[in-house]
Order: structure tokens, then sequence, then C-alpha cells
């Protein structure tokens, strides 16, 4: 899931500021509670693309992956993000 977000990111920002706009839009012009509902859907978009959020995710993976990848590097040898 997370190397399907990161290939991806670049687009899902932008979708996830299409919502953002689109549910201003819509809370202006139409029903605050759908408007809010988009606007919800824009933030956990939005979220899920944030870049040290992906970096952390990554670090963790690969320390899981660290002793299984016949390298014999250890967990505590991976730098953490900043």
């Amino acid at each position: 899931m997370v190397e399907f977000v990161y290939k991806r990111r670049q687009g899902l920002q932008l979708l996830g500021l299409a919502l953002l706009a689109a549910g201003i839009g819509v809370a202006i012009g139409i029903s605050a509670l759908a408007g809010w509902i988009l606007i919800g859907l824009a933030a956990l978009v939005l979220a899920a693309v944030q870049p040290l959020l992906l970096a952390h995710i990554r670090y963790r993976q690969a320390g899981r992956r660290a002793p299984q990848n016949g390298h014999g590097a250890d967990p505590e040898d991976l730098e953490p993000p900043l």
C-alpha cells in the first residue's frame, strides 16, 4: 500500500487539493454537511501523502526487512528519518 501511495503521491496530492476545493464550494453553495464530508475526505488523502509520514512508514518497513534481507544489517543500523 505504501509503495502505491509513494509512486502516485503527486496525483494524490492534486486529488486531495481538488477534493478540498470541491468541498469548500459545496459547503458554500449547496450543503454544509456534504461540504464538510468532502473536506474531511480531502484531509485524509492529503495526510496520506505527507513526506514525513511516508518516510517514517518506509523506515519502519525497512527495519522489519533488515534481518531477512541477507546482507547482515540490523534494524538498529538504519537511520530514522529526520
